[in-house]
């Protein structure tokens, strides 16, 4: 039986992703002068081509591919995030 990957199990895995890593939840936040910092660390999709992939924040405002993989369809980017996640997992234990 096949299934459909939606844009929203992409969504609830990166966010399973964060809590895993303990990495913030959004790629950005505003501080108390109203710009916008970066939250190093966080893992967020990134989507071109109709493709997605997960991308890593760093602290200078840049990205990292942590998998690299290139833009990929939902259920190649859905299995990739979960092996990443199982992967962080493990080492906690």
């Amino acid at each position: 039986m096949t299934y459909r990957v939606s844009k929203q199990d992409l969504e609830n895995a990166i966010d399973r992703l964060n809590r895993a890593a303990g990495t913030p939840a959004t790629p950005y936040t505003r501080n108390k002068q109203g710009k916008l910092v970066v939250n190093d660390g966080n893992y967020h999709l990134d989507g071109a081509y109709g493709g997605y992939k997960f991308i890593q924040m760093l602290n200078g405002g840049g990205c990292n591919n942590p998998a690299s993989m290139g833009f990929e369809t939902k259920k190649q980017c859905l299995a990739m995030i979960h092996s990443y996640t199982a992967g962080i997992e493990s080492l906690k234990r």
